[in-house]
């Protein structure tokens, strides 16, 4: 019941934005537009995703199985970046820091595929002891909190920042513990 009412609920709350927001009209036709004629020597925000994404990848692909390790994110990509769009300035790419704006992306470059498969196992692990809990509030939020994390991460590296980060982890030490065993 609760699927069907979230598949209902979403789109109609788009859609009644959509059609009596001006600027929520505004900005995602802008979106559309942004996404359908791409080019990398135009700077927008969305245009800014599209080119971290691409220059992201081609680091990836040359540094699949362990990345290019912790921290080096900036310096690799300042690097693809010269060689695949010189015109946009790096400045103006990194203007949010060290990070394209997608945890999982950032794992692949800095990490590989060892690392995202290590983050993922954290997410793994915490579905897994959610789903064994029999008390439905701790089952449910602990079920919730990494489902949450899962789809935010895809819009930017949340666990990058202190105050997600020290949100995550807060939470994940109550949800997590198992409060079925006595102590």
């Amino acid at each position: 019941k609760s699927l069907i009412a979230i598949l209902l609920l979403l789109p109609s709350i788009f859609f009644v934005a959509y059609q009596s927001s001006d600027l929520f009209k505004e900005r995602v036709d802008q979106t559309i537009n942004s996404v359908i004629v791409f080019q990398d020597a135009e700077y927008s925000p969305v245009n800014q995703r599209i080119i971290y994404a691409l220059n992201s990848w081609e680091i990836i692909k040359k540094n699949l199985l362990i990345g290019v390790g912790t921290g080096d994110f900036p310096s690799e990509y300042k690097k693809i970046n010269k060689l695949n769009t010189p015109d946009l300035y790096y400045e103006y790419k990194f203007s949010s820091g060290s990070q394209p704006h997608n945890m999982y992306t950032l794992i692949l470059v800095e990490l590989g595929i060892v690392g995202l498969g290590s983050m993922l196992l954290i997410f793994y692990y915490q579905i897994k002891f959610s789903l064994s809990q029999s008390n439905r509030f701790i089952r449910d939020t602990g079920l919730t909190l990494p489902l949450l994390f899962l789809v935010i991460m895809l819009s930017d590296s949340y666990l990058l920042g202190h105050y997600t980060t020290l949100l995550f982890v807060f939470f994940s030490s109550f949800l997590h513990k198992d409060f079925e065993k006595p102590s």
